[in-house]
């Protein structure tokens, strides 16, 4: 038994070994490289294929999110940093490029928190959308912004593609092609308003030129490769030390004689291309500081993201390293801003700080790093997370958003009203979660709860829609004390067409109270307020309005009545069909457990067929993002670059499942018709 499983297994290895090298559009052959090319037809084509996909899918995601784009409130986090690159455009604009016309006071180093080149994209399509009164267009150049940031993402796709042709057979090539491009990762991050899937493309870029340049060395390609790699971290530093560890590939692919010249080419490139960040640094702050000056707050923030016990006493996240600056160096101003006063020294300070937990404990970080090295590997899966540190990316919506104007026209007519009174009656509470009682006048419900409980509070009585029809609600709403968000789903609770938080509610146009201006009002009770929550029916022909709360804090919300407009027929409805099969490959395929579990088999089946070096090639920028990136607090967006090259291991177990499964069919149908034509 022993011998008959020995001799299957090396079957299958034969097999797939065959399938990978003599099907190759490069195979190795006695260590060098045959000649034979892919068809230059057949590859444009499939990049095309590539490109218009990922565009895309990018389009159909900013869609789903364009309602929060256009209330400015999409990820919350990440709208903060969007602010300082605007911020940092604008003072480019007023001082220049690189250079402020005075230095920063009072120690001010919010400037080095971010590299440059992010703010410097932005300056040019600022200059672009001036409108002729001299006012600045911003929402037209953030809408260019966001083109430019799927046209270079769908770039990463195509350069996905021509690397995994340089050594594996086309077909594959494509399949790892297509993992970029329906990834629900790379999509989300590549609308949000930060650099960080433009910096993926000249990581993607500086290998495909290394990997160009194995079969006939010159110097050129070393030099674009490391100008490459310089230019990314111009838009984020993660990729400052890649240069040396890219010395790997031309230590795997080129001759002897022609590898140190080439990799001094390589570094040097690298480095004198971020040179003008350094010079500015050195200049402004009279310091030497490579691109950004966070390196402290970074290491004690990843040691007290891990310590849940607080023995090192280290802030978990940028709301607590202030207080925690305030505290060591008994200054209280600290408190208020992370970069000024003193913002190099007290970063010095953390950075001695967590040096001297990792020297004391360096076990229990070596655990930390391997722990955040899994987190890394993580795709989209159910086990809790916390909310600054999140793998999980929303897959495409069923249909398309609510795309009409966020305002009720004047004098329009509701479809659906309901006064408190109404509501309250009409309406159901949730047991034990909330509540619900009416003023002495019966103009506004007002609605409790403890905070000992999440999810629904209220719910309204089935409201009546029409089918695929976009649809405005408007709600008065006055928080007494937290906050709570207003949600539409329907009789499923699985469902949700719409949840936006009550922070959003802004005051009326030209409200007054007590005859007091609204901008004048201390002293009295506030008025409500008018939040307007858009969503789109899909193909339901009931909803239900329901407050919402996702935090353990206790809330008190008053409602002064509600309102529901239609807006008209959804637009965009023919998407149907492709959001469902790009829904369906990302809700099975870019699950934790499945693309581990591809990348693992394809790393295996690559080893099995003798590819053992393009295996070493690929697993270069992901080992230096594990390593390096593990050390430090660490945002899924830092480390996407990992998954470019990693799927092209994980298409090789599609490829190697999909051939032989094909091959299998074809078995069965050639012994079905040999059956067909014995019985005639």
């Amino acid at each position: 038994m022993i011998r008959s499983s020995v001799s299957r297994f090396s079957r299958v290895t034969s097999r797939v070994k065959s399938l990978l090298t003599q099907l190759a559009s490069r195979p190795f052959q006695n260590g060098s490289e045959a000649k034979t090319r892919p068809s230059r037809t057949r590859l444009a084509a499939f990049c095309a294929v590539v490109f218009l996909t990922t565009a895309g899918v990018r389009l159909l995601y900013w869609q789903d999110n364009s309602v929060d784009i256009s209330r400015g409130k999409m990820w919350s986090g990440h709208l903060m940093l969007t602010f300082f690159y605007h911020d940092q455009a604008q003072k480019m604009l007023e001082d220049g490029m690189l250079f402020p016309s005075k230095a920063p006071e009072g120690g001010d180093t919010s400037i080095l928190t971010h590299p440059p080149g992010y703010s410097m994209l932005i300056v040019a399509l600022y200059k672009m959308f001036y409108a002729q009164d001299g006012n600045l267009m911003l929402s037209r150049a953030n809408t260019a912004l966001r083109i430019v940031q799927i046209v270079c993402d769908a770039l990463s796709s195509v350069v996905v593609v021509l690397i995994a042709a340089e050594f594996f057979p086309i077909a594959m090539a494509f399949i790892a092609g297509l993992l970029t491009s329906l990834s629900p990762h790379f999509a989300y991050y590549s609308i949000l308003l930060s650099p960080d899937t433009l910096a993926v493309l000249p990581i993607l870029l500086a290998f495909y030129c290394l990997l160009r340049a194995r079969r006939r060395p010159r110097l050129i390609e070393a030099i674009a490769a490391g100008v490459l790699v310089g230019l990314s971290c111009w838009l984020r530093p993660n990729a400052l030390l890649l240069a040396p560890l890219l010395v790997i590939v031309i230590l795997l692919f080129f001759e002897r004689g022609k590898r140190l010249r080439s990799s001094l080419a390589l570094v040097c490139a690298a480095w004198l291309t971020v040179a003008p960040v350094i010079i500015r640094n050195w200049v402004i702050f009279h310091r030497f500081i490579p691109l950004s000056a966070t390196a402290g707050l970074l290491l004690v923030e990843g040691i007290g993201d891990y310590d849940k016990d607080r023995r090192f006493g280290m802030p978990a996240n940028d709301t607590e390293a202030g207080p925690k600056d305030a505290e060591w160096h008994g200054r209280p101003d600290y408190a208020d801003n992370l970069w000024k006063p003193d913002g190099l020294e007290r970063d010095h300070a953390r950075l001695t700080r967590g040096i001297a937990v990792i020297r004391s404990n360096p076990g229990w970080f070596l655990g930390v790093m391997l722990r955040r090295m899994w987190f890394m590997l993580r795709y989209n899966d159910l086990r809790p997370q916390q909310l600054d540190s999140l793998t999980v990316a929303p897959t495409l919506a069923e249909g398309p958003n609510f795309a009409h104007h966020l305002e009720v026209p004047d004098g329009a007519t509701p479809v659906w009203s309901s006064p408190p009174a109404e509501l309250a009656a009409q309406g159901a509470v949730v047991a034990g979660r909330a509540q619900v009682s009416t003023d002495e006048n019966l103009t506004a419900l007002e609605i409790t709860t403890d905070g000992s409980h999440r999810g629904d509070l209220f719910f309204s009585e089935p409201i009546a829609v029409k089918p695929n029809t976009d649809y405005m609600l408007r709600l008065r709403v006055r928080m007494e004390l937290g906050f709570v968000n207003v949600k539409i789903g329907t009789s499923d609770p699985r469902v949700v067409l719409a949840l936006v938080s009550s922070s959003n509610a802004v005051r009326e146009r030209k409200s007054k109270t007590l005859g007091q201006k609204s901008n004048d009002l201390s002293g009295v009770e506030q008025p409500m307020k008018i939040l307007l929550v858009p969503f789109a029916s899909g193909h339901n022909t009931s909803v239900r309005v329901s407050l919402y709360k996702s935090t353990d804090e206790p809330a008190i919300v008053k409602l002064g009545g509600a309102e529901m407009f239609d807006s008209g027929l959804t637009p965009y409805l023919w998407t149907r069909l492709p959001r469902a099969v790009i829904r369906a490959i990302q809700k099975n395929f870019f699950k934790t457990e499945v693309a581990r579990a591809l990348i693992v088999i394809g790393a295996v089946l690559l080893v099995c067929a003798g590819r053992s070096r393009a295996l070493a090639a690929l697993a270069i920028v992901p080992l230096y993002f594990l390593c390096c990136q593990s050390v430090l607090h660490t945002e899924y967006r830092y480390i996407l670059a990992i998954h470019y090259f990693l799927f092209v291991i994980a298409a090789a177990t599609i490829y190697v499942a999909g051939f032989e499964g094909a091959r299998v069919l074809m078995g069965i149908y050639g012994l079905a018709r040999r059956k067909r034509g014995a019985d005639h």
